[in-house]
């Protein structure tokens, strides 16, 4: 016997989705995240790179910030490290950020499924109507 009416049916199940793929983000020859903000672009990111990228800050509450998909990385990298919005989480205990070269047809999948499972606080709009299938992948650090 069910205590409300509507538990009766049974729950719509999600659907299985395969284990998460290691896409390699990247980190600097010391083997550490970049630091959005003394990123030497010129020097760290190859030109005209199409990746998939996150950003975060670390602190005493670790968070994630933004996350993203580009085909020039560096003009994209520059531009948020300027970003008022952006920079505000600096503040936080520094903002790091890593990408992974991904194939343009998978990036809108992982960049879905990093949006869902991350849940940045600065919100992409320009993913707001993704609607393509989730591609999961190790988040960075995992």
């Amino acid at each position: 016997m069910s205590l409300f009416s509507f538990a009766r049916s049974k729950p719509e199940r999600a659907p299985d989705l395969p284990p998460p793929i290691d896409p390699r983000w990247a980190k600097s020859a010391k083997g550490r995240f970049y630091r959005l903000v003394q990123l030497d672009t010129d020097r760290d990111v190859a030109a005209n790179t199409s990746a998939v990228f996150a950003i975060w800050h670390g602190g005493v509450k670790p968070g994630w910030v933004y996350v993203g998909r580009t085909a020039n990385l560096a003009k994209e990298l520059k531009k948020l490290a300027a970003d008022s919005e952006i920079l505000f989480y600096h503040k936080h205990g520094g903002l790091s950020v890593s990408w992974a070269n991904v194939k343009p047809e998978y990036q809108g999948g992982v960049v879905r499924y990093l949006i869902d499972v991350m849940k940045p606080i600065v919100e992409n709009s320009a993913e707001r109507r993704n609607d393509e299938d989730t591609v999961p992948v190790i988040l960075p650090g995992a």
